[in-house]
């Protein structure tokens, strides 16, 4: 059976539930009216470049998953902790230029796989380039970091 790739992002929400339970213990008396929250999506979608089991039909998804994992987490702290939120989207393929420098067949593993899967690498991509578009023009304060040179 194929896994969506809304499904794949889905199931890395943390639930309103578990969410309050870790508010609570890590921020008890705090008085915070601003919390930073930083989503790493290559965690996320990792999986997308080795497992053959996920389907995607719609190729702008990984885009709605990430913006409604954004309102998912905004939602929660505005509504229970009248706290602001600043979103920071992390995406890096993590091949770092300093360490190839170092070691030149630092993770070239995953340098092989992302050229291994084009398709999956170019959605991706297109993904990333669509959220640099919307992030800073319409949605405020969720902020795309991206790094994505590969030095080989």
């Amino acid at each position: 059976m194929k896994v969506s790739l809304e499904q794949l992002v889905n199931t890395n929400y943390i639930k309103y539930s578990r969410m309050i339970d870790i508010v609570n213990a890590a921020y008890a008396g705090s008085d915070a009216t601003n919390i930073n929250i930083y989503i790493d999506m290559y965690s996320m979608i990792k999986v997308l470049y080795s497992n053959k089991q996920y389907e995607i039909q719609d190729y702008s998804a990984l885009t709605a998953c990430m913006i409604n994992m954004c309102a998912h987490y905004r939602d929660f702290f505005r509504t229970r902790y009248q706290t602001e939120s600043k979103i920071f989207i992390i995406y890096s393929k993590n091949c770092s230029y300093v360490n190839n420098q170092f070691y030149p067949d630092y993770n070239r593993k995953n340098a092989m796989m992302f050229a291994a899967n084009k398709k999956i690498d170019d959605m991706i991509l297109n993904n990333v380039e669509l959220l640099k578009t919307l992030c800073p023009i319409y949605l405020t304060y969720i902020l795309l970091q991206v790094h994505l040179k590969l030095e080989y």
